[in-house]
């Protein structure tokens, strides 16, 4: 069971008034910290056996404001009293707490770490696979191979016409299409993703170069028509392919990348994928929020009073402020620069998402009131 979703045995606490503060102690720990309104509230439901998703569904549909900040910042304080029962949930919190203050996004890509020992069934685990019948699955492990291939290596050819299909166990790799002069940089494919999905699915050449950025291991999955003939029939192949894209967007953010599983394919499926056109309007500034977007391919300006505030590229999210703060109308324009796929995920699939997923929501709230600051100063 989900964190979000169990009912919580607290130990006992206190709420002491300091001049004009409340502080949240615990006879557990020497520790103390301030509690806001808000966040009384909150624990006021946990202590009453409500689980975190239930508050924070509960308060969404009765029209009211919730902040995924306050309540991630009171579990952890919690935590740190020693007044939560359960050692899961104080594993679940310690763990991305230590991410979240030790562990800083960096700025230059790093090498991959040291190949470790993979395994043909590890495919089993990548988001693209997690959900086939296990006779789907067994298919796929007895037609494929581990490669450890160095960097900078060429693994698919523009126009190439074999059909096999690749997944990155370890490493990464960019996708090169053909220009003018030279090769055009098209998208970078993170571990986790699959590619050569074209070739695989519906027999076309290969449509670009796929070149490693690093030391990398990569499954390979020979395609032979008689062991995949009947999973891949009718619509069966443009949903997988779609499938292929929405998870390259997905794990292409530092967002998505490490939230559990079950997020992700939450995502997957609740998304609708979108062929988008340069120059169409996604949503103008002042239309009300109804929906929560995803790069997937391609780029998308995001403009406020005709003032340009952000380009967003693969796995850059877009759409949140107007969900996150307040149940605003758009605070801005967001326009097609270059012509792609975005993930469009529905105002009520989001917030169910993000009740059960406390650690995404918090980071999406973030950066939401991260560029309202931007934009309104």
């Amino acid at each position: 069971m989900k964190i979000e979703t169990r009912k919580l045995e607290l130990l006992p606490y206190q709420i002491e008034t300091k001049g004009r503060l409340k502080i949240l102690t615990s006879s557990r720990s020497r520790q103390e910290f301030p509690v806001t309104a808000i966040q009384e509230s909150y624990l006021q439901q946990v202590a009453q056996g409500k689980s975190l998703s239930s508050i924070a569904m509960d308060t969404i549909n009765g029209g009211q404001t919730f902040s995924f900040r306050e309540l991630f910042n009171l579990m952890w304080n919690l935590i740190s009293l020693d007044v939560v029962k359960d050692p899961e949930v104080f594993k679940y919190f310690q763990k991305v707490h230590e991410e979240i203050t030790t562990c800083p996004l960096p700025t230059v890509k790093a090498k991959a770490a040291a190949v470790r020992e993979w395994k043909k069934d590890s495919i089993a685990t990548l988001p693209f696979f997690r959900r086939f019948k296990k006779d789907i699955i067994e298919t796929f492990i007895q037609n494929s191979e581990i490669l450890e291939v160095p960097e900078r290596t060429k693994v698919v050819g523009l126009g190439e016409t074999s059909r096999d299909m690749f997944a990155i166990l370890e490493g990464e790799a960019s996708v090169y299409g053909p220009g003018l002069k030279h090769r055009e940089f098209i998208t970078t494919i993170p571990a986790g993703s699959v590619f050569g999905e074209g070739a695989f699915f519906f027999n076309r050449p290969r449509t670009a170069d796929v070149i490693t950025n690093m030391h990398s291991v990569l499954v390979r999955i020979h395609f032979h028509e008689q062991d995949f003939q009947s999973f891949l029939s009718g619509q069966n192949k443009t949903f997988l392919e779609e499938r292929v894209w929405i998870i390259h967007g997905l794990l292409s953010s530092p967002l998505f990348k490490n939230v559990p599983p079950e997020t992700m394919d939450q995502f997957v499926n609740i998304g609708h994928l979108r062929q988008v056109e340069a120059g169409e309007i996604i949503f103008r500034q002042g239309e009300p929020g109804e929906g929560f977007f995803v790069v997937i391919q391609g780029k998308v300006v995001a403009t406020h009073n005709q003032r340009l505030i952000h380009t967003l590229k693969q796995g850059d999210i877009f759409g949140e402020i107007a969900l996150m703060i307040d149940r605003r109308d758009r605070t801005a324009t967001c326009e097609v620069a270059e012509s792609g796929r975005i993930l469009e995920v529905g105002k009520n699939e989001f917030y169910k998402v993000l009740t059960q997923n406390l650690i995404l929501a918090r980071e999406i709230e973030e950066i939401a009131y991260k560029r309202d600051r931007e934009i309104n100063g």
